[in-house]
This record gives C-alpha cells, sequence and structure tokens, in this order.
C-alpha cells in the first residue's frame, strides 16, 4: 500500500480493514474445497453525501486527495467491480 496511514484516529479503521481483509483471504482458503469463491472489495474512500460534509474538513480532505488516484471512487465504479467478480468469477 503506497499511502502514509500513520495519521491520528486511524487505528480502529485500519484494524478494521486489516482484519476483514485477513477473513476474506482465511475464508477463501477454507471455502476453496467446497467450491466457494471468495472475494473483498475495499475501497478507501467512496463519494457520498456523507464524504462530502466529512470533506469540509481540510485535514480530512487532505487524506482522501492523497489516495494514489487522488480522488474517492465513485460508487458506480464499485459497483461496476462487483458485477465483474460476480460475472467472470462465476465459473472459475
Amino acid at each position: 500500500m503506497a499511502m502514509d496511514w500513520s495519521r491520528s484516529l486511524r487505528a480502529v479503521y485500519a484494524g478494521g480493514k486489516g482484519a476483514l481483509n485477513q477473513l476474506t483471504k482465511t475464508l477463501a482458503g477454507e471455502w476453496a474445497p467446497c467450491d466457494i469463491t471468495v472475494n473483498g472489495v475495499s475501497p478507501t474512500f467512496t463519494r457520498s453525501d456523507m464524504l462530502e460534509q466529512a470533506m469540509q474538513n481540510p485535514d480530512f480532505r487532505e487524506m482522501v486527495e492523497r489516495v494514489p488516484l487522488g480522488r474517492p471512487a465513485e460508487p458506480d465504479e464499485i459497483a461496476l467491480l462487483f458485477f465483474i467478480l460476480q460475472a467472470t468469477l462465476r465459473e472459475w
């Protein structure tokens, strides 16, 4: 990951996200013998009304602008990823 998440008040977010990523990997390994595919989609920031409000805080806005694309994900971009995963990996 190319971002610096060492800012204050990030421990809960980072711990939760790390736990979900590890849970995804573990379930994928455990459920593979049952022919069940497990995937995870874990965007950092996705544009929403709540995010727009939070971005009124200059420190928070700076953090959002530091993501590799320099902007939050759009909801349609995340939805498209779910569609691609379910459509292409269904038979895999």
